[in-house]
């Protein structure tokens, strides 16, 4: 039995307005995307304000504190990589949002896929105290966009991002291992087009289906799926040619979700 589980946008369109704004709020096609742009702007002005910061490099947790700026209880700090790392967007400074993981079958190395404002870092923290920032997978439209989402399947990385017209990229994880003069910028493995713009990517590696929610927008393709910003489901048997099987649809828009297979008893 597989079974899905969404976040629908009106708790956090809620809490957002609640916790940003007391004010009645300009009508808007969608209480997500107001909330999205409230959310977008408040970070770049905090961006613009910002401090660069330094690496750091086994910083022990000390009187409550690691290398002075971190609280902490008996955890020491081993790496902190700055945004700076990733270099820039154009014309704006780099942000990060969300970061997935990947274990080469073959080396066994692990890998962080961090998600960043103008594409994605693929980072192997193998030697916690030395991570090596191979590479960054440029994003596939526009120049800087906050929200971008990554998942696993297959030794393959899908990345969806809130950007009009991105889609979904694909990235063949197993070219990590011939990076020879790191940092190094890939080329993406295989573009989907059916979805534009998308919030949340999650994947069923038992089926191999791929749910993609918050897709609102077609940016003016015919090609485009919306579901309503409901699921959009993918078949991913061949991990380098997602193809489009359904909506599932039963009205409204869903933020999060997560799809798995169960195993239990049936209650």
């Amino acid at each position: 039995m597989i079974k899905c589980h969404g976040l629908r946008v009106g708790a956090i369109g809620l809490v957002a307005a609640f916790a940003m704004s007391t004010a009645n709020p300009a009508p808007a096609a969608s209480p997500d995307s107001d909330a999205l742009s409230r959310v977008e702007a408040a970070m770049q002005a905090s961006a613009a304000t910002a401090i660069p910061q330094a690496p750091l490099h086994v910083q022990p947790c000390s009187g409550g504190m690691a290398a002075g700026v971190y609280p902490c209880s008996n955890v020491d700090l081993l790496e902190f990589m700055p945004h700076a790392t990733f270099a820039t967007a154009t014309g704006n400074s780099v942000k990060t949002n969300s970061l997935w993981g990947w274990t080469d079958p073959v080396t066994g190395h692990e890998w962080v896929l961090l998600g960043l404002n103008n594409g994605t870092a693929f980072i192997d923290i193998s030697n916690p105290e030395a991570p090596l920032y191979a590479g960054k997978l440029p994003t596939h439209i526009g120049t800087s966009n906050t929200w971008r989402d990554v998942r696993v399947y297959q030794n393959h990385a899908y990345i969806v991002s809130e950007q009009a017209g991105h889609g979904m990229q694909v990235f063949d994880l197993n070219q990590l291992r011939n990076v020879l003069a790191p940092p190094v910028i890939f080329t993406e493995t295989a573009f989907y087009n059916r979805v534009s713009n998308t919030h949340t990517i999650s994947i069923n590696e038992d089926s191999g289906y791929a749910y993609l929610v918050g897709t609102t927008g077609t940016n003016g393709s015919g090609n485009v799926q919306t579901c309503g910003g409901n699921m959009h489901i993918v078949n991913l048997a061949n991990p380098a040619s997602p193809q489009f099987v359904s909506c599932y649809n039963d009205g409204g828009y869903i933020h999060e979700n997560q799809c798995f297979t169960y195993h239990g008893p049936d209650l």
